[in-house]
């Protein structure tokens, strides 16, 4: 099975014109997405993952609309700490702003973020985990041939560690640029993992916002 990991769009919260950690897309964000979509557009997609926080929401409703495959919301999915001291979207409002998404019965009225808190970086490797054990049983079944994973920043490098069998006191962070793609092909049955490619901004031109990433080590709360 061949996974393509993509980072979300620009956010406004990347880009520091809002306070809120769970931000929709910018302008910008939403033209490098539509610039993924144009990749993908005949690649047969099966399916897109992503978590239930606005920027990948977004991210996913647009790939969606423009593959037609079906995109599914894991909370697994989301970033290091989930919404912090914010609840996480209503599913009301998940529904109606982004109607193509599925979404899993933990996502209610009262925000899907409410349960959470403080969540060290061995936290959020265990939790990140179920969602590697869920791509590895889908590549296993060989139900899907390509799925589509929108990941954050932390969380993302997280999956990668657990896709790539790098143990979790291993301190590494693969940085990515807002609408990088990461390709792997997954062989269960041989244990093989390939690389074929790593953050990959080549069809992004001028939209990548290389000022919005830090240059240090991401700290992990």
């Amino acid at each position: 099975m061949e996974l393509i990991l993509v980072r979300h769009g620009e956010s406004l919260h990347n880009i520091k014109a809002v306070t809120s950690w769970d931000s929709e897309l910018s302008i910008n964000g939403k033209e490098q997405v539509r610039l993924v979509g144009e990749v993908l557009l005949n690649e047969q997609i099966d399916e897109i993952w992503c978590s239930p926080m606005q920027r990948a929401l977004e991210t996913a409703q647009i790939l969606s609309s423009k593959t037609q495959a079906l995109a599914r919301a894991f909370v697994h999915l989301s970033e290091h700490g989930h919404g912090w001291e914010e609840n996480g979207l209503r599913r009301s409002f998940i529904e109606n702003q982004y109607p193509l998404i599925r979404l899993p019965s933990e996502i209610d009225e009262d925000g899907w973020a409410r349960h959470w808190n403080h969540e060290s970086r061995s936290d959020l490797y265990r939790r990140i985990g179920y969602i590697a054990d869920q791509i590895t049983k889908v590549a296993a079944s060989k139900r899907l041939k390509k799925l589509v994973v929108v990941i954050h920043g932390k969380s993302g490098t997280e999956l990668l560690k657990h896709l790539l069998q790098i143990p979790e006191y291993k301190k590494y962070y693969f940085r990515m640029f807002n609408c990088g793609i990461t390709r792997l092909y997954l062989n269960i049955e041989t244990n093989e993992r390939t690389v074929i490619c790593m953050n990959d901004i080549s069809h992004l031109g001028d939209l990548v916002q290389m000022k919005n990433l830090s240059r240090s080590v991401p700290r992990y709360r």
